[in-house]
């Protein structure tokens, strides 16, 4: 698997409200922002350039971030065959894999690892689909 490009952070925040203008003020735009009930959470994903940031909140107890700390929470790369690299580091002691892939924030497929030397949280994405079909739970 070789990761083609960084393309995004994750960053952990209390409140995607409180935090947004201070990015705003920084020249940040943002792409889409989503509720996701089903998981208890709701992502902004904000871009500057080629910089894009996935803001995440927690909107309830069972939300899998609850227990995460604020501040950064992963490093996500573009890789173009998800399945692919899933399988090759499922099969690396390098990592711990946790799957299967899903369906990301952007409707692209993804899955989270942990590079086992550096303990840090990594996210390997395709190609982002913003649905058009779903106005109610994506705000622009």
């Amino acid at each position: 698997m070789r990761a083609e490009k960084l393309d995004h952070l994750g960053i952990k925040v209390t409140s995607i409200d409180t935090a947004l203008p201070a990015y705003v003020k920084l020249g940040f735009r943002m792409m889409a922002r989503r509720l996701f009930p089903e998981v208890g959470m709701e992502i902004a994903f904000l871009e500057l350039g080629s910089l894009r940031m996935e803001l995440l909140e927690t909107m309830s107890p069972s939300s899998p971030l609850r227990t995460a700390p604020e501040g950064l929470h992963h490093v996500a790369f573009f890789c173009t065959d998800v399945s692919g690299a899933f399988q090759e580091l499922s099969q690396d002691p390098r990592y711990t894999v946790f799957g299967p892939p899903f369906t990301g924030a952007l409707g692209n497929p993804a899955f989270l690892c942990r590079a086992n030397e550096s303990n840090t949280l990594l996210e390997v994405v395709g190609a982002a689909r913003i649905p058009n079909e779903e106005p109610e739970i994506w705000r622009w």
